[in-house]
């Protein structure tokens, strides 16, 4: 305590520790480091001289298993999308519009109460009435008017689709303008004649309404000239439309779309899951993985094992629901179309790819991914064929990723091509190109952004 003159024995052990750790500090200092030899390379945690291994394949995909195990309400959501598509694209694109209202304005006085003459004089039941009892037996909703303009006014408000208008001699009209035939006046023509005004501002159901008013109106005349003694067949236009080669007389709209909207949605779900799986690997560790010695391949190969298990179990849901189950004409051959499905898959998975490496979040490439899609869903003849594109759109119509692939699936379907048809043919090789031009871009973007060596 008098050497280091202080009143506490603490405060002198205080010193000497001080004195004590910075003596060791300055023989740390004074050590030489240990030499490290520049040649010697640090081994990986993986062997990285094969640029595929199958040990770390499986590990990865494994993994992906894993994952997969661990998110099951997110792929029930996925195996529910084909069969909820499926069930709705039937629902609403296979039955006609029907119930459709429609304004009837009748000037005859006869009352349709009256029991119907068999013997081609009508002087009792009115033929407008004959009329009107088949656009009901059709499904047509009948609004019964006195005044063509409650009728109008009725139409404007959007209550009825179509106005029809019977002449106050329409039955004798009809029964001379048959009797008389050439020699039948103007004005008797003109008061035979149904005067119909239209709600044109929907094609579909406008155009729908028009052709059954047409047929309607000859199964009207054909029955009133088997009536009257006549051959039904001079009610016929002087057309014979035989049986369909391909498809139906009456073709079912929903039958025209399903090539499409199958097509569409196979590339699109497959673009949605990779893209989903590579941003979350890039997102939990992709770099740390490539550092360990995995490389993109496979990486890749892993991720397509489990896109395709998926992507065919839905493509598999949906082709057994539409076809199967609800019965869609299936005229070609099953191989062709199971190949085809997988190149559409190949491609989805290749431009999935392409967005996860050229886009940083997954939001964006989603968004891109969605873009796309519906840019595609528009121009490969599912809402409107390529014939009633424009000129220049149609030009390039050929070379849309999914459009080519769409005619083959529906040459295959509906018309039972085989691969050597040119239209069948341009679907295999339009969807290996594309896939081909997917993976050079996602490999030179990586390249660059030094995600693969």
């Amino acid at each position: 305590m008098r050497k280091h003159n202080s009143s506490h024995l603490e405060h002198v052990f205080l010193v000497l520790s001080e004195r004590q750790q910075k003596q060791l500090d300055l023989q740390e200092v004074q050590e030489p480091y240990p030499v490290i030899d520049e040649n010697q390379k640090r081994l990986p945690l993986l062997e990285t001289e094969k640029v595929f291994n199958s040990q770390r394949f499986l590990a990865q995909l494994i993994k992906y298993l894993i994952w997969n195990k661990r998110n099951i309400p997110f792929l029930m959501l996925l195996l529910a999308l084909p069969a909820a598509l499926s069930f709705i694209c039937h629902a609403v694109t296979t039955v006609n519009p029907t119930g459709l209202p429609i304004a009837i304005v009748s000037d005859e006085q006869s009352s349709c109460q009256l029991p119907k003459d068999y013997n081609c004089t009508h002087s009792g039941r009115p033929l407008s009435c004959t009329y009107i009892d088949l656009l009901r037996d059709k499904t047509f909703k009948i609004h019964r008017h006195q005044t063509f303009d409650s009728a109008k006014q009725s139409l404007l408000r959007g209550k009825t689709w179509g106005i029809l208008h019977f002449a106050g001699n329409y039955t004798a009209s009809v029964i001379q303008r048959i009797e008389e035939g050439q020699a039948t006046p103007d004005g008797v023509v003109d008061a035979s004649t149904v005067d119909v005004w239209l709600d044109m501002s929907n094609q579909w159901i406008s155009n729908l309404l028009k052709r059954d008013l047409i047929f309607l109106t000859l199964e009207f005349f054909q029955n009133l000239l088997s009536e009257c003694g006549y051959s039904p067949q001079v009610a016929y236009i002087p057309v014979r439309f035989e049986e369909a080669i391909y498809g139906d007389n009456i073709p079912v709209f929903g039958h025209y779309t399903s090539a499409g909207i199958i097509c569409t949605f196979t590339f699109y779900l497959a673009v949605l899951f990779t893209v989903g799986s590579i941003m979350t690997e890039i997102s939990v560790g992709l770099d740390r993985s490539l550092v360990a010695g995995m490389t993109v391949l496979e990486v890749v190969a892993a991720h397509g094992v489990i896109m395709f298990m998926l992507v065919g179990t839905q493509s598999f849901i949906t082709m057994f629901l539409t076809y199967y189950v609800f019965g869609y004409p299936f005229h070609g051959s099953v191989t062709l179309i199971i190949i085809l499905l997988f190149l559409i898959e190949v491609m989805g998975m290749a431009y999935g790819f392409m967005l996860s490496v050229v886009f940083d979040k997954e939001a964006i490439a989603t968004y891109a991914g969605i873009g796309t899609v519906v840019m595609m869903f528009m121009t490969c003849g599912v809402v409107w064929p390529i014939e009633g594109m424009s000129t220049v759109l149609r030009s390039i119509a050929w070379a849309i990723p999914v459009q080519p692939t769409v005619e083959s699936f529906r040459s295959i379907l509906d018309r039972n091509w085989d691969i050597t048809h040119p239209n069948v043919f341009a679907g295999y090789i339009s969807s290996t190109i594309w896939t081909i031009i997917f993976c050079a871009i996602a490999y030179s973007v990586a390249k660059q952004k030094k995600i693969c060596v």
